[in-house]
């Protein structure tokens, strides 16, 4: 990818939303603080743009509803990180470079990973009789120390220079009227912040009793 891959950079030339757009995805349906909202939504970085697909923190909270909703919203991806530090530490084909591998199969390794180790969790559940410690042995950079013992081979920064392809042509059999009906729409800033006023308010509605324990 030419230029800086910095977050913004990566998400324009991003296939994430394609499907999206193009109207492939499912329908997506859900109630917060009653109002309806049909885009599923990402927790990012206050570096991403403000649409209704993402929902960034609230910089320098002052009120406790809003100290609650930044609290909340920061424990999530910390379980997603650990949750991938986990499969990380487990099956080494989730350490190599991704860019020789096409996007379908990527999908096919992540799902094959994590069946995997479902598997060895509910076959292995009643040896872990140190959970604690087997806990933060995970949470600790597993990957790097692995590497560094096993050498170069095992490294994340190992790059084979194969050359990365990607389509840049049009979709085809695209409704365009509809596709930049939707583009508008994933980019609505009103909706952005209508979604995340209500999901302040929802869990501050739903988790407030356990601040005040």
């Amino acid at each position: 990818m030419p230029g800086s891959c910095n977050d913004l950079n990566v998400l324009y030339r991003s296939p994430v939303f394609d499907d999206v757009l193009q109207g492939r995805a499912p329908p997506i349906n859900f109630w917060v603080n009653g109002h309806q909202y049909e885009w599923a939504y990402y927790l990012a970085d206050g570096i991403y743009p403000r649409w209704p697909t993402f929902i960034q923190g609230i910089t320098h909270p002052q009120v406790q509803k809003d100290k609650l909703f930044v609290d909340q919203q920061a424990a999530i991806p910390k379980d997603v990180e650990r949750a991938f530090g986990v499969l990380q530490a487990r099956f080494a084909i989730l350490r190599q470079p991704s860019l020789a591998f096409d996007e379908d199969i990527l999908c096919d390794i992540m799902k094959a990973c994590i069946i995997m180790h479902n598997m060895i969790v509910e076959d292995e559940r009643h040896n872990y009789t140190h959970a604690d410690s087997l806990r933060l042995y995970y949470e600790e950079d597993r990957p790097q120390r692995t590497a560094a013992r096993a050498g170069p081979s095992t490294s994340a920064t190992v790059n084979n220079n194969d050359p990365f392809e990607f389509n840049v042509g049009r979709p085809p059999n695209i409704d365009f009227n509809a596709y930049f009906q939707r583009r508008i729409a994933l980019r609505d800033r009103e909706i952005h912040s209508s979604l995340k006023q209500d999901l302040v308010e929802h869990i501050w509605q739903n988790f407030r009793h356990k601040t005040a324990e």
